[in-house]
């Protein structure tokens, strides 16, 4: 999309070169580097982070510096008083495109956009009138301020901020996070799930000696089948939900974070934790019984409806019986291995 954008701009000043009247710098657009969204036709970027801006225009090795507004003025009027921002350096790459690097806070309540300013270099101060340095603070004739582009570029030439929910340290922190728990749900739903009550009871008393404890530690749990499903399936919808808003967050594009989430929740959420408890489930799940108790009380008002009525509709749970034909077959298996 941005290449697009690009050729977009390219396209303009070429159309206003023919029609230009004056060697005063005029800005008709700003591309950043990065961004978040684009809101009625107004950039979005990040605050309080720095974004390297590419401007269009003309005569732009004549701008200096640029700034930053918060009220919107007619191109070329003063705007001195009105800027709000520091000062940004500007880097021309000709006299069409310059590069500068910004830094814009968060937008109060009462601000609708960052309207640019800029500031001239001394060689066209011909072109100003009295006017224009006597409504400037500056004492310095060659620093005048002043807003720049046309009624057709307003929008190309403003700025809206936008702020992440979180430190940056602390959402990669709780993706971590979240990336653990997703696994964790996602395993003790095959590891727990896979442990019928009558393979419990066996373990509990014909197992190794940790088994045994294992078994003993899990039991009242599973006894109540279709509460734990609920709880880890709600559990683990909430986390990979929960990955992708603050993978959206912290990429500040959907595409990116659906891709992110997609690759991570696959590898890390699935095919990981699935493979190690389909062979450890009973150590792991006691192990994680206290995590998984504190689930069941946190999404027990939704989860207990649920269960309920699937306890309704499709009864107790029964746990696995074997007849006398089966049995043999078992001994037998159990035999050759």
């Amino acid at each position: 999309m941005k290449p697009r954008i690009s050729v977009i701009f390219f396209w303009l000043w070429i159309l206003h070169v023919s029609s230009a009247s004056s060697i005063r710098p005029t800005v008709y657009g700003l591309l950043p580097e990065s961004y978040s969204s684009i809101s009625d036709n107004v950039v979005v970027i990040q605050s309080n982070q720095p974004v390297l801006m590419t401007m269009f225009g003309l005569e732009l090795d004549q701008i200096t510096h640029i700034g930053f507004a918060t009220v919107k003025k007619p191109s070329n009027s003063p705007c001195e008083h009105e800027r709000v921002t520091g000062s940004f350096k500007v880097v021309p790459e000709n006299a069409n495109i310059a590069t500068s690097v910004i830094t814009l806070r968060e937008l109060s309540r009462n601000e609708d956009a960052f309207y640019l300013c800029v500031r001239t270099s001394s060689s066209i101060n011909g072109l100003l009138t009295s006017t224009d340095i006597s409504e400037n603070n500056s004492t310095d004739t060659s620093e005048v301020w002043f807003f720049t582009g046309s009624e057709s570029s307003d929008d190309r030439i403003s700025l809206r901020t936008t702020s992440t929910l979180m430190p940056m340290w602390v959402q990669v922190i709780l993706i971590i996070i979240l990336f653990f728990l997703s696994g964790l749900f996602s395993g003790l739903n095959l590891g727990l799930m896979s442990l019928d009550k009558t393979e419990l009871k066996i373990i509990e008393s014909a197992g190794a000696p940790n088994e045994k404890t294992y078994a003993k530690a899990i039991r009242p749990v599973r006894e109540k089948g279709n509460l734990l499903l609920c709880t880890l399936l709600l559990g683990n919808v909430l986390v990979n939900t929960s990955l992708t808003i603050l993978m959206d967050n912290l990429t500040g594009s959907g595409l990116y974070a659906v891709i992110g989430s997609t690759i991570g929740i696959t590898l890390f959420g699935e095919i990981m934790p699935q493979a190690v408890c389909s062979r450890h489930g009973l150590a792991i799940g006691a192990r994680t019984l206290w995590l998984t108790k504190l689930f069941m009380l946190i999404t027990f008002p939704v989860a207990f409806p649920v269960s309920f009525v699937l306890d309704k509709i499709l009864g107790e749970e029964m746990g696995q019986v074997y007849s006398r034909e089966k049995l043999g077959v078992l001994i037998r298996e159990q035999v050759s291995q």
